[in-house]
């Protein structure tokens, strides 16, 4: 049986993957040795047009409309184009999610005064009275990064670690219990499905305690489709997001380049980890406000539901071999 010539699907440039108003191009290669030229290739393929043959390589385009403002990124709204979306997913070889929000609510507009309230308390026993930024602080998280603060600023009397481990202990256990009642962010068993279809890893990296989000991965039944849950560093606060620490972990474990990660945040902190790791970022809220912030920051889109995610992931099953995403893939002609 005669099999067909193979292409290798290689990376994109151009700004159609940022949806500036210019087209994404990419460059497929002929893995037989013959130059393109000499066969036939059809001038659509799943979304794709030939531009030119480069010796063994074709130079291909995406088409996908542009942004209606070229000096923004690509954004999106449920009912919204997902073209950009899909150039955006079709360089992805794996999506990593923060937890409180992208993937479930983990308070539920419940505030954590009380917790960062009894943590001041216990942080008194040790070291009296707290810097103004500490006693201020009405955050779970906040508290723990306002304590660090103190414990790493020179003070007359040297501070001891107690406060810190206490305070990382009571945070765990509050979110060990939300996750009981955390109810799924809606349409996230629909977006883990698309994203495992299109052959993407996944991973949490996430501000929160790594065993409270593997007991919720577990009890939804969904721990098998995530590579990893890369969580706060209990014994350093500092390293939480905006720091890029939880992320960069992420990209050594799946043992990938940056450029083909794309981080899905609730809010700029998530933004701007995924910046400092230079990973892509979709933004996902339902606050214009935050929206508009996560725009002005450089997010390559926002979205307020999965919706036009698992639409524009649905477009590209066509196109990809059951192996995984596009990039580095071969496609029969």
């Amino acid at each position: 049986m005669e099999v067909g010539p193979r292409w290798r699907i290689g990376p994109f440039s151009g700004n159609g993957i940022a949806g500036q108003g210019e087209p994404a191009r990419v460059r497929m290669t002929r893995t037989d040795g013959r130059n393109p030229a000499e066969t036939a290739f059809p001038a659509e393929t799943g979304g794709w047009r030939r531009d030119r043959s480069l010796g063994h390589t074709v130079a291909m385009t995406a088409t996908r409309p542009p942004s209606a403002d070229p000096t923004r990124p690509p954004t999106a709204d449920p009912t919204g184009d997902s073209g950009c979306l899909a150039g955006l997913l079709a360089s992805t070889r794996a999506v990593l999610l923060d937890f409180d929000g992208p993937v479930c609510d983990l308070f539920a507009g419940t505030s954590t005064a009380g917790v960062a309230a009894r943590i001041k308390r216990r942080a008194r026993r040790h070291w009296g009275p707290l810097a103004q930024e500490a006693e201020a602080c009405d955050d779970s998280h906040d508290i723990l990064q306002r304590l660090r603060d103190m414990y790493d600023t020179p003070a007359a009397r040297p501070r001891g670690r107690r406060p810190l481990v206490v305070a990382e202990r009571i945070v765990a256990r509050q979110e060990s219990r939300a996750v009981r009642t955390a109810r799924p962010a809606p349409r996230l068993d629909g977006l883990v499905t698309s994203l495992r279809s299109l052959g993407m890893r996944l991973a949490v990296v996430s501000n929160n305690a790594e065993a409270p989000i593997r007991a919720y991965l577990r009890k939804h039944g969904i721990e098998d489709d995530f590579a990893g849950v890369f969580g706060r560093d209990p014994r350093d606060a500092r390293r939480m997001k905006p720091d890029a620490d939880c992320v960069l972990r992420a990209l050594g474990r799946l043992s990938l380049p940056a450029s083909q990660c794309l981080l899905i945040g609730d809010k700029v902190t998530d933004l701007k980890a995924a910046r400092s790791a230079g990973t892509c970022f979709l933004g996902y809220t339902q606050d214009p406000v935050c929206a508009r912030d996560m725009r002005e920051g450089g997010a390559n889109a926002v979205v307020s539901s999965y919706d036009p995610l698992i639409e524009a992931a649905g477009t590209l099953l066509p196109v990809l071999p059951k192996s995984g995403s596009l990039l580095g893939q071969e496609v029969p002609d």
